[in-house]
């Protein structure tokens, strides 16, 4: 079993550049995504392979995005995305995941059925490398964290209407008044 350890930007860029020379531009333009949309991005490596792979921050936690290995695959992680997501009904979830799946169904090989909740769906660096294949892969990943952001808002601000618009907790004694009040 290979074991990982802490990799870094550069070990992946040259491995990926050693095993997939063509497809380094694509997983540098899912890396540049990310670093502007603020997708944290942590690295690992391990004797046969190594990985980029994206967070989103929504609210304290970090929701694992996608992977990126220089096995030449890129991923994008449903069982994890639909067991964390922020949404509160089972409905929304299904939505949301419904709605993934279409969008993604433009891309060769990239049919999810959120019904069957697969782990994850992957595709071939030199198959997103073709035509807008990168493009509209990196449009999902768009909508995906707008949706996981917005969704948590919601979820955040149905949450304080039924606290009574209270958003969050003080360390405030009963009786305790701000000055000037």
């Amino acid at each position: 079993m290979a074991t990982k350890s802490t990799g870094s930007r550069a070990a992946f860029t040259e491995r990926l550049k050693l095993e997939h020379p063509a497809e380094t531009d694509v997983a540098e333009r899912i890396s540049s995504w990310a670093r502007a949309h603020g997708v944290i991005l942590r690295w690992s490596s391990s004797p046969t392979s190594d990985s980029m792979v994206g967070y989103v921050k929504i609210g304290v936690q970090e929701q694992k995005l996608l992977t990126c290995q220089t096995n030449g695959l890129v991923s994008i992680l449903f069982r994890q995305l639909s067991s964390r997501l922020p949404a509160g009904e089972p409905e929304a979830k299904q939505a949301f995941l419904g709605e993934l799946a279409h969008k993604l169904s433009v891309l060769p090989k990239g049919g999810f059925d959120p019904a069957k909740s697969g782990d994850k769906a992957s595709w071939q660096l030199s198959e997103l490398a073709k035509g807008d294949n990168v493009k509209e892969l990196l449009r999902v990943l768009d909508w995906m964290v707008e949706g996981l952001r917005t969704d948590f808002e919601d979820l955040l601000s149905r949450s304080r209407a039924k606290k009574g618009g209270r958003g969050h907790r003080t360390n405030r004694k009963p009786g305790h008044q701000e000055a000037g009040v």
